[in-house]
């Protein structure tokens, strides 16, 4: 009895022996109730359990609880627990943010400088080679476009060296070398967003896959798996525009099958709406169920691009963009 008391949510407790009562110990002001007086309360709990000793009931003891206490200790103990939360979820993504920009955003920078001296003709410029992933792999690509391009450049010299006395040809020649170089520094351009574009897909793979988790940790019904479904549907796009860099930097055809242009343009107006100005009215007549030939990823840009200069055209008179499809 003296232990269970210690605890400050107990107002009363009652035991008996032999359906008699032997100890009795409650709060002050309630040392006059009876357990049964509280059995029915609201602003108590009240329960009765067998006391064993040696595997035989030798009594019971009747217990009264405070629901108001453990109410506010709940209260406490929800609070400590989210507060923790919080803290844990903050460290996560301040450790991803550190680690994205030391591994990711540092060199990517450093790989954007070199690629915009190549790019003015600046064939001296030194490009750190010795990282051993994707990042590592396109400089390596870039050093040795540049070694190419030093040679290339040289060779360019002895030629126009050599037909200097040809006055006819010369105007010829030179622009054959600039066609080369513009097509050594295309090329150079293709493998480094081929290369920047596998990264960025790797990042989307992380944050596609942590979405998902989330989303099936989160109530049903909730605004944060709404806002969460937005983030995946947001992931999937750009991951789709991620493998058209890659399609491009590889020179690879992209996949045409049959799509209903329908849901393509009423997906493209979900994302229009929210940030088209007040003044502009958006109308939309879709009367089409007919299925093309095309890239989904390809016809959506071409909409949201036809959309967004129309939106600029309109921006200072107002109007109404409408898009008819028949």
């Amino acid at each position: 009895l003296e232990s269970l008391f210690h605890y400050e949510d107990v107002v009363l407790i009652e035991i008996y022996a032999e359906n008699k009562l032997v100890r009795k110990k409650a709060r002050t002001s309630l040392e006059a109730k009876e357990a049964s007086h509280f059995k029915d309360s609201p602003l108590f709990l009240y329960g009765q359990r067998d006391i064993f000793y040696q595997g035989a009931a030798i009594g019971k003891i009747d217990l009264v609880m405070s629901r108001a206490y453990i109410k506010d200790k709940l209260i406490i103990e929800s609070l400590t627990a989210a507060a923790i939360l919080c803290i844990i979820i903050s460290g996560i993504f301040i450790t991803m943010f550190v680690l994205f920009r030391k591994h990711l955003f540092h060199p990517l920078a450093r790989l954007q400088r070199s690629a915009r001296q190549i790019s003015k003709g600046n064939l001296d410029t030194e490009i750190d080679t010795s990282s051993e992933d994707e990042i590592g792999n396109l400089a390596r690509v870039l050093d040795q476009m540049i070694k190419e391009l030093r040679v290339t450049m040289a060779s360019r010299d002895e030629l126009e060296a050599e037909i200097a006395e040809r006055k006819e040809a010369e105007a010829e020649n030179k622009k054959l070398a600039s066609q080369l170089l513009q097509a050594q520094k295309m090329e150079a351009i293709g493998n480094l967003a081929g290369g920047i574009a596998h990264d960025f897909n790797n990042i989307l793979a992380s944050i596609i896959g942590f979405t998902e988790l989330a989303l099936d940790a989160a109530p049903k019904g909730s605004g944060q798996r709404d806002d969460l479904h937005e983030v995946l549907v947001a992931g999937n796009r750009a991951k789709e525009l991620v493998q058209q860099i890659l399609a491009f930097a590889r020179q690879s055809e992209q996949k045409v099958q049959p799509v209903r242009l329908k849901a393509i343009v009423a997906e493209a107006l979900k994302l229009i709406r929210p940030s088209t100005p007040t003044t502009i009215q958006v109308a939309a007549n879709l009367d089409s169920d007919a299925k093309v030939m095309g890239n989904s990823t390809q016809l959506n840009q071409i909409i949201m691009n036809l959309c967004t200069n129309a939106i600029h055209s309109l921006q200072k008179p107002g109007g109404v963009l409408q898009i008819n499809l028949g």
